[in-house]
């Protein structure tokens, strides 16, 4: 959910460096870009994070299948001759990933424009709280990485 990206945004960055903002902007605040802009400009915020799914898609992959032997028995000759070895044979099959692609964008406030952005896949994604933490962490760690974020 996106509350839950926002938490982990201001979990991984810092209570006292960040907020979320449903905890600054009201639900009236969204359909009023003045009012919401008043709003972050008062509260002293400096950079906003946006987080957004991009796209979802699903890849077929074809896994092959194989055919081995195995020995069988080795108590006489004429017993190993006819059945000494077996074949065992392995079908091919065809596997479904579904991947998804989130971007990230920090945008400046004071000059209104996009600081740095990045792209993040992830590939069967059971967890969605993980793979929130999982894209925060990267962020948070290519942002300090790049001298946009300070570490603590």
């Amino acid at each position: 959910s996106p509350i839950a990206a926002e938490d982990e945004l201001v979990r991984q960055i810092g209570g006292d460096r960040a907020r979320a903002s449903y905890a600054l902007l009201g639900e009236t605040d969204l359909g009023d870009e003045e009012a919401a802009k008043a709003k972050v400009r008062a509260a002293g915020i400096d950079y906003a994070v946006v987080l957004r799914p991009v796209s979802s898609r699903e890849e077929v992959t074809w896994v092959p299948g194989r055919v081995s032997t195995y020995p069988v028995s080795y108590r006489s000759f004429w017993g190993y001759y006819g059945w000494g070895w077996h074949t065992f044979e392995e079908p091919g099959y065809a596997r479904s990933d579904t991947i998804v692609e989130v971007e990230a964008l920090l945008f400046s406030i004071a000059d209104d424009k996009v600081v740095w952005a990045a792209r993040a896949e992830t590939t069967n994604p059971s967890d969605v709280e993980k793979v929130v933490r999982e894209i925060a962490a990267a962020a948070v760690k290519d942002l300090e990485k790049r001298g946009l974020l300070t570490r603590r």
